[in-house]
């Protein structure tokens, strides 16, 4: 059983829960039903922070390429690159690739 963060809270993916016999099948459907909206609304919730965070992550970048054309008259690659290598979009680059990683797991 795997476990994986969303958020603040620790989501377990049992892949047994799928597992069903003829003899099982009726306790089986009446759960599913649940479990299908618990993961499904997990996944809207990973989805919701892989997105916001990819918003932050242009937001920043956008603003880290702005500053590198007015302040130090970057041209347009140079600007790029200056704000690709900058500690704090790198990190937040991670948190976005993290975040679409947990949001894929779902």
């Amino acid at each position: 059983m795997a476990k994986i963060m969303v958020g603040k809270e620790e989501v377990n993916l049992d892949e047994t829960v799928l597992d069903f016999t003829p003899e099982n099948i009726n306790e089986f459907l009446t759960k599913y039903a649940a479990l299908h909206r618990y993961y499904q609304n997990k996944h809207n919730e990973a989805v919701y922070i892989a997105r916001t965070l990819n918003d932050q992550y242009t937001v920043l970048f956008n603003s880290k390429f702005k500053e590198g054309k007015i302040a130090h008259s970057f041209s347009d690659k140079m600007a790029e690159a200056s704000a690709k290598s900058d500690e704090e979009v790198v990190r937040l680059l991670d948190k976005v690739r993290k975040a679409e990683y947990v949001k894929d797991e779902i």
